[in-house]
């Protein structure tokens, strides 16, 4: 955009604008593959000065002062374009450098907000280059360049209209890299007391600069940067809070590879925390987004492997009516957004249930050695997915067949994986007094549950168990849960408790499996009706677990509190959610010091925040994170 803009001022004086004018060029969409300004555009450009040149001689302008941004200042051929601008039109076209026209920017925010907004961080997104800067005087501390600019962006990764949520994606997760020593460089300078962003991108219909607070918050951290960048360019990722869970997965990796754990208590989980590792490549991608990429690539390709399986036992329309009954169950759609190990061990059960499929029909010894490998990886990184080792028997024993021959393939298999087996028996026993000792074990009664805890929707777990029992071959499927339903259950009881929504979630493959074996009699237009009939009643539900931010989602309500106040210091009088709430502070505002104490320590100096289901301080007005948790500020 070409922009004249004629003053009236004087030094000192307040410069009042006359008038203005503008004509938008687009000379970003003028650049060829070589990165020289074409013909074209030039021409445009040298008739646009010669035409804005005259309204300012006949505005009476005793001064002229032209400058040119990121479009002509990243186009190859800049001196000769430049200098055709100076022989046709008589105009010393300056162009002004990155940092020098963030350093401007900056300087206008500052004058159009006073001193008494304190610390500025300034994000100003043209169509060819992102400027950013940060500081407390008129000039920036941080002045930074980028050539990230919407339209640049747009025509490089989008070229599609609409375009593709994949790619949009893909430029998210680049920008995440791109952005990411900017935005450290612009923390290390000191948190900022407000974020503005000027441009005409970001506000299309004002033009004017836009604040970005959030009540009177004084830390941020280098994801808030790129999230309101993201925001900018409208490329937003909705995501719930992280639980704490997932946090101290986050904490582990961002330690380095030599802290994956602290003590025993996490031992069982090293092998997940090492996957984790290195899909965040050593750490350095720990956001939210791609924290959970890992578990939503582990669903994806366990519906892709629970299809197969069942596309070679009853052909490919039975394959996709299963695998739909896999993918909309609630309880997978729910674990493939978080970043856990259960959406691991969904993968794990589909693929050793796929490898079993392949060893009884086909009989290759590939086929033993893919078995054997997918029990290992079972055993090493979610222990909880040996439960096939109780299921795969039982199908076999009920499926028609040759029983004695399949057993013994069955039985090869598992020996040549029996190493890391007993390893994973090991580690089970740690869970009884480390990750699950605080676990109660189930009571009969909570037998009954079970369609609820796989599905995390009783309705839709009671209906697929209602299908499953219509025919033989489905009730060979259900048998083999029910018996690993058993097998966890007794093992829960007897101390070294297993009994959790997730745990049982991996059976969630197995019932889609007996749903759409029972399933496969039927003609392909009844079963796309039966898949229709199931989807229109559970997807609701399924939707409301995706978009739910769930109760128990505090991590982030935490940090945002703390940082709001002058005080520094939390009391937490569960010890249990002692490391979630530290872990929220390092991920989330990693440049605010907060000191986490629990009741066995010395009382901190007030003020502080009390967090814990009963409250010891009276003299605050608590804040509700759940409807058991509470936090309040003690004066």
């Amino acid at each position: 955009t070409v922009h004249l803009l004629v003053v009236d001022a004087h030094r000192g004086g307040h410069p009042t604008p006359m008038s203005s004018t503008k004509a938008a060029l687009r000379l970003a969409e003028a650049i060829d593959d070589s990165g020289k300004l074409i013909r074209r555009g030039a021409d445009r450009l040298v008739e646009t000065v010669d035409e804005f040149a005259k309204i300012a001689r006949s505005s009476g302008c005793s001064d002229l002062l032209a400058f040119a941004t990121s479009a002509v200042r990243d186009a190859r051929n800049s001196d000769e374009v430049l200098a055709r601008v100076r022989s046709e039109t008589g105009v010393d076209l300056k162009v002004l450098p990155g940092p020098d026209e963030s350093r401007l920017t900056f300087l206008a925010v500052r004058r159009w907000y006073g001193w008494s907004a304190g610390r500025i961080t300034n994000l100003d997104i043209g169509g060819g280059s992102l400027e950013m800067s940060t500081g407390l005087d008129e000039a920036p501390e941080v002045a930074l360049s980028l050539p990230l600019g919407a339209g640049r962006l747009t025509r490089e990764w989008l070229p599609e209209d609409p375009p593709s949520r994949r790619r949009v994606a893909m430029l998210r997760d680049w920008l995440d890299t791109e952005l990411a020593g900017a935005a450290k460089e612009m923390l290390q300078a000191g948190p900022p007391d407000l974020a503005v962003g000027t441009g005409t991108l970001l506000d299309p219909y004002t033009s004017t600069m836009v604040p970005f607070t959030r009540g009177n918050k004084t830390g941020a951290s280098v994801q808030n940067i790129q999230q309101l960048v993201g925001g900018s360019y409208q490329v937003a990722f909705s995501l719930a809070d992280t639980a704490a869970d997932e946090l101290i997965t986050i904490s582990r990796v961002e330690n380095g590879f030599g802290r994956l754990i602290s003590d025993t208590w996490d031992l069982p989980l090293l092998p997940y925390y090492a996957t984790v590792y290195i899909w965040t490549l050593g750490g350095q991608f720990t956001s939210d987004a791609w924290l959970r990429g890992l578990s939503l690539a582990m669903t994806v390709a366990a519906v892709t492997t629970c299809a197969a399986a069942i596309r070679r036992l009853y052909g490919p329309w039975t394959a996709l009516v299963g695998g739909s009954l896999l993918a909309i169950a609630p309880s997978v759609a729910y674990y493939a957004q978080e970043g856990r190990a259960y959406a691991v061990g969904l993968f794990l059960v589909c693929l050793s249930t796929f490898a079993l499929v392949r060893m009884v029909l086909v009989q290759p010894q590939r086929s033993i050695w893919l078995y054997s490998l997918s029990v290992g990886a079972s055993a090493v990184l979610m222990q909880s997915a040996l439960m096939v080792l109780v299921i795969h028997p039982v199908v076999l024993l009920a499926l028609p067949g040759p029983v004695k021959a399949r057993l013994i393939r069955w039985g090869r298999a598992v020996a040549l994986a029996l190493p890391l087996v007993v390893l994973a028996a090991v580690l089970l026993t740690l869970h009884g007094s480390s990750v699950h000792g605080w676990l109660a074990g189930p009571d009969p009664g909570d037998l009954l549950k079970v369609p609820a805890l796989i599905t995390r929707w009783g309705p839709y777990g009671l209906i697929l168990i209602s299908v499953a029992l219509l025919t033989r071959q489905g009730l060979a499927w259900l048998a083999g849960g029910a018996a690993a339903v058993a097998a966890i259950w007794l093992l829960s009881v007897m101390g070294t408790s297993f009994w959790l929504e997730g745990t049982l979630t991996l059976l969630m493959p197995i019932l889609a499996m007996a749903c759409a074996a029972s399933l496969s009699g039927l003609r392909s237009s009844t079963m796309l009706v039966w898949l229709c009939f199931i989807a229109v009643v559970t997807l609701p539900q399924t939707y409301g677990v995706v978009s739910r931010i769930e109760p128990t989602r505090y991590s982030r309500a935490v940090v945002d509190t703390v940082v709001d106040s002058d005080a520094r210091q939390v009391l937490v009088t569960e010890p249990g959610l002692t490391f979630g709430v530290a872990a929220a502070f390092r991920h989330y505002a990693p440049d605010v010091e907060v000191q986490i104490v629990e009741p066995a320590q010395s009382m901190p100096n007030r003020p502080y925040w009390i967090i814990g289901s009963n409250q010891s301080c009276a003299a605050g007005l608590p804040t509700q994170l759940t409807p058991t948790l509470t936090m309040t500020l003690c004066p």
